[in-house]
């Protein structure tokens, strides 16, 4: 069996192996840049292995760990993360992952276009799966066709470099509902009509990470897109417009907009989302975009709440608790 010890203040989890038991029971074990015991592989009945991180990356929720060989065993796995396999052991260790059919909540960092394959092939006939969370290679850049997830999955997080959309394979999400994506290119219409055709997402975390901004980035929601929306938060981390036009997320209640530093957020058409009840402001605003928004609410039916929170917590540490 495997215990954890943790104190208050530590930012380091270790995996401490103690005298076996008949079974173990539902627990998160967390660690930092560890590697786990060899011992992990005999606990045949291991329901839940989760490796957590503290002091993560703004990008996602960690870089992970690599793990010993014989997870295969572990039939009645049900959480797994985060198993890093970037590196020579990553394609067996994907294999492995590949014979886990119990697996309802994985979570995989290291993904590079040379091991994109190999995940994409150990996830797809995972049935049970509802969660899965991916973590990209910045120097290795995946294009989303690359990673199939399975029709199972109800929460999808991308973080990392995603270069391209791929509609084969959001259209095969029939069950998605949360979706956490890091664009590493501005989003075309193409990729909005794709994301707001997914039926059935109700939360939609996106940050638009681009480098390289000329006249900068635009996110346009449209009509009849996106019809069961009722959760946006949009991370700018450059300079971004995001506009709503009439008719479009007709049942967005919340909307959350992060300016991180040095960034440049424009918020227009936020009179339009007819359900909308709250706005927040996370991050350092101008008076004169807040007083903006604050008079464009007032216009709105519903007459939505403008929060504001000058130093919030990153959104990537809220996601990868949800």
């Amino acid at each position: 069996m495997l215990s954890c010890r943790s104190y208050r203040n530590c930012s380091t989890f270790v995996l401490v192996p103690v005298p076996p038991l008949p079974r173990m029971d539902d627990q998160g074990v967390a660690a930092k840049e560890e590697t786990t015991p060899s011992s992990i592989s005999s606990g045949t009945q291991l329901v839940s292995c989760l490796f957590k991180f503290l002091g993560c990356r703004p990008a996602g929720p960690c870089n992970g760990i690599k793990v010993p060989g014989g997870i295969r065993h572990l039939k009645a796995l049900h959480t797994l993360g985060a198993v890093n396999v970037n590196n020579t052991a990553g394609k067996g260790i994907l294999d492995e992952i590949g014979l886990l059919k119990q697996l309802k909540k994985l979570e995989v960092s290291g993904i590079n276009r040379k091991n994109s394959k190999y995940l994409s092939k150990a996830i797809l006939n995972q049935k049970n799966l509802e969660s899965l969370s991916l973590q990209l290679e910045e120097e290795n850049v995946v294009r989303r066709g690359d990673i199939s997830p399975p029709p199972s999955v109800r929460s999808l997080k991308l973080y990392g470099h995603v270069e391209e959309l791929s509609a084969l394979r959001f259209n095969n999400l029939k069950n998605l509902g949360k979706l956490s994506l890091e664009m590493a290119k501005q989003l075309t219409q193409d990729d909005m009509h794709l994301l707001g055709s997914v039926q059935s997402l109700l939360t939609l975390r996106l940050c638009v990470k681009i480098t390289k901004d000329q006249d900068g980035n635009k996110v346009h929601f449209l009509a009849n897109l996106f019809s069961k929306l009722q959760v946006l938060e949009i991370t700018c981390k450059s300079r971004l417009h995001v506009r709503f036009y009439q008719g479009a997320v007709k049942k967005l209640e919340v909307l959350k907009a992060y300016r991180c530093d040095d960034s440049e957020l424009h918020l227009s058409g936020i009179e339009h989302p007819v359900s909308l009840q709250q706005v927040w402001l996370l991050g350092s605003y101008s008076d004169i975009l807040k007083e903006r928004v604050q008079k464009k609410l007032a216009r709105h039916p519903k007459k939505p709440a403008l929060k504001l929170q000058l130093k919030p917590e990153p959104p990537s540490s809220q996601a990868s608790r949800q």
